[in-house]
């Protein structure tokens, strides 16, 4: 699908040159990825986008993710996802980041239910869970979601200019 690592297989932080080789890069389609594992790739694992004014949609279950350069699960353009039952991790950035991109449209109706979020790798601290929405995102919810050999981390939107776009975003259950 992608471009490997070289070396030892694994991406030690965001390695700017190759952070678009994601192992699968769901622009405008519905994906479905189950029962798979996903490792040694400078971007995301898998990444849902926009392609021609089409939103990705589709569903990541009982996965096996991580030694990323970036995020496990990305969602950039996304409608009706459900994340459910991975490991992700580690992750170079984010694990699971919903992020949309300026001009995107947003992000809607994504489920993240009973995951696990494992380390990071490199030097920098990142949060597990992101939102930044600095276009809409809305109707997100994360729930039974369990941090592993890393600190509780969320984050929604950080101040950094952007209007605060992030609306019925629900967290329940998550240790």
């Amino acid at each position: 699908f992608a471009y490997p690592l070289s070396g030892d297989g694994h991406a030690a932080g965001t390695i700017r040159d190759h952070q678009h080789m994601h192992a699968i890069d769901c622009n405008g389609a519905e994906c479905h990825l189950s029962n798979s594992s996903v490792h040694g790739y400078y971007g995301d694992a898998i990444y849902f986008g926009i392609r021609s004014g089409v939103f990705s949609t589709g569903s990541v279950i009982g996965n096996d993710l991580g030694h990323v350069g970036r995020n496990t699960v990305s969602v950039v353009a996304g409608r009706d996802i459900l994340v459910s039952g991975n490991r992700n991790g580690p992750c170079g950035f984010r694990c699971i980041d919903l992020e949309p991109n300026p001009g995107s449209g947003g992000v809607e109706r994504v489920q993240v239910i009973n995951n696990v979020i494992d380390s990071q790798e490199g030097t920098l601290t990142r949060p597990g869970l992101s939102v930044l929405s600095n276009m809409p995102v809305s109707d997100v919810g994360f729930r039974s979601t369990r941090f592993e050999n890393r600190i509780v981390s969320v984050r929604v939107n950080d101040g950094g200019g952007w209007p605060a776009l992030a609306s019925r975003i629900l967290f329940a259950d998550t240790s």
